[in-house]
């Protein structure tokens, strides 16, 4: 016989000794944008698991669902990944989207960002319903992140930064590169058009045929999927002014930049200039 077990997870002991002031839910990905960057939907503070039967008391099948249809911006606490058009930009959001897969997670929220994103910290759940990686940390033993000292500013800071000096000296991950350019330093395409080149590089050949086939007064559909990708991907969440001004000058033919222009306009104008480079190519791949 299975039986139901129901597993209440306490966590606000580990709040009040290292995340005062935060505030804990608990999540599972519905989509990973990139390293540092992830979508998620809320689960119930009460986690049900199915057991086989009556002796065997760990959890092996998560079956609860969505609390809601609301989807939740989580941006990693004090570090960042590559972008995912830099070296080891996709080999991290692989990593995440394997350590995350099928887990629930206990996001401890500190603050939002100017973009509505929650900038959290990351435990995730063991199948027992006990703490298990701590994500942040994870990618910076990993090799797949670097720690951001603008926001890294605890005491847990110092221990990940001794583990990002052990983990480029053991040449884990991006440290493998002879020169890694954290994403703060790397410089964005130096055109639009190489920008188009880039996203056409890592989107599937599925969301291609899809924006070819759409009509070009249905673009601004694409804004919440395939703008938040282009957002994520040349770090506009983080402010990236050059880029920035490229799309405007782009897209207004004026060399003097309007200082109310958005990520959200800038990524528009290259969905419609990638929209406009499907249009003159005869096989997608």
């Amino acid at each position: 016989m299975k039986k139901l077990l129901i597993i209440f997870i306490f966590l606000f002991v580990l709040i009040k000794i290292l995340h005062s002031g935060t505030n804990l839910f608990f999540a599972k990905v519905t989509e990973v944008y990139k390293g540092d960057t992830i979508i998620v939907c809320e689960v119930p503070m009460f986690i049900t698991y199915e057991t086989e039967n009556d002796n065997n008391q760990i959890p092996h099948k998560l079956i609860e669902d969505c609390i809601n249809t609301n989807k939740i911006i989580i941006r990693l606490w004090g570090i960042e990944c590559p972008n995912l058009s830099q070296e080891y930009g996709k080999q991290a959001k692989q990593f995440v989207e394997k350590l995350t897969h099928g887990k629930v997670l206990h996001i401890l929220s500190k603050y939002k960002d100017k973009w509505d994103g929650l900038v959290s910290y990351i435990i995730i759940g063991n199948d027992d319903g006990s703490d298990g990686l701590r994500l942040n940390e994870e990618m910076i033993k990993k090799g797949y992140a670097w720690v951001y000292d603008k926001s890294c500013n605890e005491p847990i800071c110092n221990k990940w930064k001794k583990l990002q000096a052990e983990a480029k000296k053991n040449k884990k991950g991006l440290w493998g590169q002879l020169n890694p350019i954290p994403p703060w330093k790397w410089s964005s395409p130096p055109t639009v058009d190489k920008a188009v080149e880039i996203l056409l590089n890592i989107i599937s050949r599925s969301n291609k045929v899809v924006l070819k086939n759409m009509k070009e007064k249905d673009l601004s559909l694409c804004h919440h999927s395939l703008g938040r990708r282009i957002r994520n991907t040349f770090s506009f969440w983080s402010g990236n002014p050059n880029l920035l001004q490229k799309t405007w000058r782009f897209y207004s033919g004026k060399t003097n930049y309007n200082n109310a222009w958005t990520p959200d306009s800038a990524s528009m104008v290259i969905i419609k200039a990638t929209w406009k480079k499907l249009q003159k190519m005869k096989n997608i791949k």
